[in-house]
């Protein structure tokens, strides 16, 4: 990327160039080299004020010049979030990160492009540095703005949902008000599990440990809210399904399937050793690889091996499905537990929790 920005400052084209800064904002986020984006934001933002077009909405520069901002935005956030940094200037930074913020919703308005998926990102966006300096009130409408806006171009049951859903539970429950929260965060948590159950049919195991780590933010923060509101049944009700989900997930990569592999055909089981044969092929490529300097054939042939690996996975995914579901342990809910159990027995959820005042503490649900 720096080789394309010092292409471009050769050729003296100075909207490609703007556009290349303001990537490179983003590479130097994810190495946290915060100092280096912002001078980087500063200069795109001087290129592009200075050009002919920039009181055109809607015009490349314009929308250029919006991105800017917002991608600064996210860098200001972010380097605000150092927990080792002063209350000071955190704020400081937090303030930054609202302004750039406003600057790119601005443009965003004065180009009439303030019905699109990316308007309401950005205003989640924005929520959440208004929510990081303690204006809950602002977080919250925000985030109804950028919700109303996803429902109206995606509907209700679009995964884009869950995250301002789950972002009004946690504005609202800095609020203490129950009803609101347990309202949003039943929504988020239901939507949630129906787009992991679904999800999940066509993942391999690899992809799915990845997508539940993205995605599992929406159970975690169950024991808060059950910790909070103890006395609530629909919230305790939400916090045992959110567990009993989290363990259907575990169970349903290894227990699940091995019971149902037992009960398939050869031909399936065979399947499966084929599979397991690949995979311990691919980690003995990758230990000689980490051995040697002289890698590129092996790496090729990993490669290789993890297509071949996916596609037998897939293909046994579809095979087990003949014997049975092997997901069912995702869609079992309190309701179920609660038949099963005999006359004098009970059921009980243990979970680990820290507090807000930092104290780690364990509960029981039943």
């Amino acid at each position: 990327q720096q080789n394309v920005i010092e292409f471009y400052k050769e050729k003296k084209d100075n909207v490609q160039l703007a556009k290349a800064l303001t990537t490179q904002i983003l590479y130097s986020r994810y190495t946290k080299q915060y100092d280096e984006a912002i001078a980087m934001g500063d200069e795109a933002i001087q290129i592009l004020l200075s050009h002919k077009d920039i009181r055109k909405p809607q015009s490349i520069v314009s929308n250029t010049l919006a991105t800017v901002y917002n991608n600064l935005a996210t860098i200001y956030y972010a380097y605000g979030n150092n927990e080792s940094f002063p209350q000071e200037k955190r704020r400081d930074l937090y303030d930054k990160a609202i302004e750039y913020g406003n600057s790119s919703i601005a443009l965003y308005t004065l180009a009439g492009d303030t019905a699109t998926n990316s308007f309401a990102q950005l205003l989640s966006s924005s929520a959440t540095y208004s929510f990081a300096i303690g204006d809950t009130d602002e977080a919250i409408r925000l985030s109804k703005l950028a919700l109303n806006i996803l429902k109206s171009n995606l509907g209700d049951k679009h995964p884009d949902i869950v995250t301002p859903l789950y972002s009004l539970a946690v504005y609202y429950f800095d609020k203490r008000d129950e009803e609101l929260t347990n309202l949003y965060y039943h929504q988020a948590l239901e939507l949630q599990k129906e787009v992991i159950r679904t999800s999940f049919l066509h993942m391999t195991a690899a992809t799915r440990e990845r997508y539940w780590a993205m995605n599992k933010y929406v159970f975690e923060l169950a024991p808060l809210l059950a910790w909070q509101f103890n006395n609530n049944p629909k919230v305790l009700t939400d916090a045992y399904n959110a567990r009993l989900m989290t363990k259907g997930i575990l169970l349903n990569s290894e227990i699940s399937l091995k019971t149902y592999l037992a009960k398939a055909p050869k031909t399936v089981q065979q399947q499966y050793e084929r599979l397991m044969q690949v995979q311990r092929e691919i980690e003995d490529l990758s230990i000689r690889a980490s051995k040697t300097k002289d890698n590129e054939y092996l790496v090729k042939e990993i490669n290789q091996k993890q297509r071949y690996s996916v596609q037998l996975e897939y293909e046994l995914q579809k095979s087990l499905k003949e014997v049975g579901d092997y997901t069912d342990n995702m869609n079992i809910m309190v309701e179920d537990i609660a038949a099963a159990l005999k006359p004098g027995e009970i059921a009980v959820e243990f979970f680990q929790m820290t507090d807000p005042y930092g104290n780690d503490n364990y509960y029981a649900l039943y």
